[in-house]
């Protein structure tokens, strides 16, 4: 092969992926969840001192969508921390969701 020919079977396979974007999204990934860590910190302060509550929901909406992350990234990479990280954050997720449940039901008040 020539370089002419090495060059576009390389445009070829990685065509819409251009490094410095893919540097974006994982940024943008990253700074994303920073956010919703600062927006979950604030609302159960928030809650806690204005209406002495712990609200279960947005850490169960949070705490899933960083396990998913997680998961994916083991499934994609298969580090073994990732994995740890991916069930702690489900389990996190999952007893929050417990909380919420059984605060709907009238357990907690």
């Amino acid at each position: 092969m020539n370089k002419d020919q090495i060059l576009q079977a390389s445009r070829n396979e990685y065509r819409r992926q251009d490094l410095s974007e893919l540097e974006i999204r994982v940024q943008s990934g990253y700074w994303a969840s920073v956010a919703g860590a600062i927006a979950l910190a604030v609302v159960m302060v928030l809650g806690g001192f204005a209406w002495g509550v712990v609200f279960y929901a947005p850490v169960f909406i949070y705490f899933s969508m960083i396990a998913a992350q997680w998961t994916v990234r083991f499934l994609r990479l298969r580090h073994k921390t990732d994995l740890v990280t991916a069930i702690t954050c489900g389990a996190v997720a999952l007893l929050a969701l417990g909380g919420f449940v059984y605060r709907l039901f009238g357990g907690i008040r």
